[in-house]
C-alpha cells in the first residue's frame, strides 16, 4: 500500500516576494492570506483539520482552486467561504499529487467542476484510495486514542515542537477515523503530463509537471505575471520532506 497513516502533515508552500495580507474569513481549520488581487493561500491552522494547505487563483474568467484538503468537511467550509469572497466560478480543481490530504476534499465540488492531476496520479487515487480508507478504518482509531492521551497528559511548553507535534496528528486522526464514513472517492478526469495554460484577462496560468519528485507525479502550478508558484509537497516548510513515495535525484532537478 502506498499511503500509511504515518503520512507527514501536507504543506503546500508558496514562493513569493509578495506583501502577504489577511483575509478576514472567521475559521477554527484555516486562514486566507491574499498574495496578489485574486491569488490566495488558505493556510492551515494547528489544531484544525484542514492539515494540508489550498491555493486560490481567480484569473478573471474563473477560478482555480488548487488541492483540496483532507476532509470533506473543511472542503464545504472552503466552498462557503470562497462564495463570501466575490470571486470568480470555481472551474477547476487541481490534485497535485495523490495523497489523501491534498484530494478527499474533491467530492464537495459540482460535477461542473473539473478535477485535474497528471495521468499517473489519477491511476494511483483510483487504485490505492478503497486500500487506503480501509487500512484507516482499521488503524487510525488506535493512534486517534495515542494522541488523545498524549494531549490530555501534555504539561510542557504549549509552543514546544512536541505540542504542535499533538496539535497537528490528533485532528488528522480524528479525520481518518470517519474516513470510510464521508469520504466518497472523486478520481481527477482532466490530465497534464507536460505544460497546461489556463489564462483569463487578469493573469496567466501554468500547470506543469516534471514527472516524478514527492511522489510518482507531481503537478505545480505557476503564475508567470505574479512571480508565485504553488508546489503542493515538493517544497516543505521548517520540517523535513516526507519521501518514501519520492525521488531524491528527479526532486531535487
Amino acid at each position: 500500500m502506498r499511503s500509511k497513516l504515518a503520512i507527514v502533515f501536507a504543506l503546500l508552500f508558496i514562493l513569493s516576494c509578495k506583501v502577504e495580507r489577511p483575509i478576514e474569513i472567521e475559521s477554527v481549520n484555516f486562514e486566507f492570506i491574499e498574495l496578489e488581487k485574486g491569488v490566495y493561500s488558505c493556510i492551515h491552522k494547528f489544531g484544525g483539520k484542514a492539515i494540508c494547505n489550498v491555493g486560490i487563483v481567480d484569473n478573471g474568467k474563473e477560478t482555480i482552486v488548487f488541492d483540496s484538503f483532507l476532509s470533506p468537511d473543511v472542503a464545504e467550509e472552503l466552498l462557503e467561504a470562497l462564495n463570501e469572497m466575490n470571486l470568480s466560478p470555481v472551474k477547476y480543481v487541481v490534485n497535485s499529487h495523490f495523497h489523501n490530504d491534498h484530494i478527499r476534499g474533491n467530492q464537495v465540488f459540482s460535477e461542473a467542476v473539473k478535477i485535474i492531476s497528471t495521468a499517473r496520479t489519477s491511476e494511483i487515487i483510483e487504485e490505492e484510495e478503497p486500500l487506503q480508507i480501509a487500512y484507516e478504518k482499521e488503524n487510525a482509531p488506535a493512534r486517534l486514542a495515542y494522541y488523545d492521551s498524549l494531549y490530555k497528559s501534555f504539561n510542557g511548553d504549549t509552543k514546544s515542537r512536541e505540542y504542535q507535534q499533538i496539535l497537528m496528528w490528533k485532528p488528522y486522526y480524528e479525520i481518518l477515523s470517519n474516513s470510510h464514513l464521508k469520504v466518497k472517492t472523486r478520481v481527477p478526469d482532466m490530465f497534464v503530463d507536460s505544460i497546461h495554460n489556463i489564462d483569463g484577462p487578469d493573469r496567466r496560468i501554468q500547470l506543469v509537471s516534471k514527472g516524478q519528485g514527492h511522489t510518482e507525479s507531481d503537478l505545480v502550478l505557476y503564475l508567470p505575471d505574479d512571480d508565485i508558484i504553488f508546489t503542493g509537497d515538493l517544497v516543505f516548510n521548517e520540517c523535513h520532506p516526507y519521501v518514501p513515495h519520492g525521488n531524491i535525484s528527479k526532486w531535487k532537478t
